[in-house]
């Protein structure tokens, strides 16, 4: 097992091996001796199917810093720093760790850390020096513009807050494009013009089209829409998801 430093300061990437015969194969997954700066309190285990993307997570008090590892499958692993005082805050780290290449991060506190699943089943072991606390959680767009990260595709198996984190509709679009990035340079935030879709008048068509920033290309606001599911539980009306292919 060996240590390999990145520009990062504090992120380490480990290079394990895999011992193969006719039965299997037998790796170190975690030695204490040479990561003694490591002292987790509990383990997890995830599991996730091809294209679930999980993060970006962090916790603002008590900060975890985290050993990942993949048992089974193959991930990319993607991290973000948000040490306020670091030279690399705001820029992001992704590496493809599996259970092939034996590799594993591990990813001190202050950094939002998540992960895309590769194949059709992946299993991910993660230890933690530091217990959860809900109370302290935030999460970080995966499509944050300010962060830049190119995902290998866009058609991800999210939790229940894909509305969030993966916006399809414009109108969803430019209202949380109106909310501050936790990350990069302070910029005046975008207003939307008009009113909010009234709850008492019925309108025909689509509700926000008056206030969509693509009502005169990309759909005809005088007709219904239909709904189209994009993701689990995620619908959107026809013309916002045959845009966001």
């Amino acid at each position: 097992m060996s240590l390999k430093n990145t520009k990062f300061k504090g992120l380490k990437v480990i290079q394990g091996k895999n011992y193969y015969d006719s039965r299997g194969f037998f790796k170190e997954v975690f030695v204490q001796s040479k990561l003694k700066f490591h002292k987790p309190v509990f383990w997890c285990v995830s599991k996730s199917k091809k294209n679930v993307l999980r993060g970006l997570h962090l916790q603002t008090k008590n900060s975890q810093e985290k050993f990942v590892s993949v048992l089974k499958g193959k991930i990319l692993d993607v991290v973000v720093d948000l040490r306020r005082n670091s030279k690399t805050f705001g820029k992001h780290f992704k590496i493809i760790l599996s259970e092939k290449n034996s590799k594993s991060l591990l990813i001190p506190s202050g950094f939002a850390h998540g992960f895309l699943g590769l194949e059709n089943e992946n299993i991910v072991l993660y230890s933690n020096n530091n217990y959860r606390s809900k109370a302290n959680e935030i999460g970080i767009n995966w499509n944050d513009q300010t962060l830049k990260i190119n995902w290998p595709n866009k058609k991800f198996i999210i939790s229940k807050k894909e509305v969030f984190e993966n916006p399809r509709h414009s109108y969803t679009q430019s209202l949380l494009a109106s909310t501050p990035s936790v990350v990069g340079d302070k910029i005046k935030l975008k207003s939307l013009d008009g009113e909010p879709p009234s709850l008492i008048n019925e309108q025909i068509g689509c509700s926000f089209a008056p206030r969509c920033p693509n009502k005169n290309t990309s759909c005809n606001p005088t007709h219904n829409m239909e709904l189209v599911e994009v993701a689990s539980d995620h619908y959107v009306d026809i013309c916002n998801a045959e845009r966001s292919k």
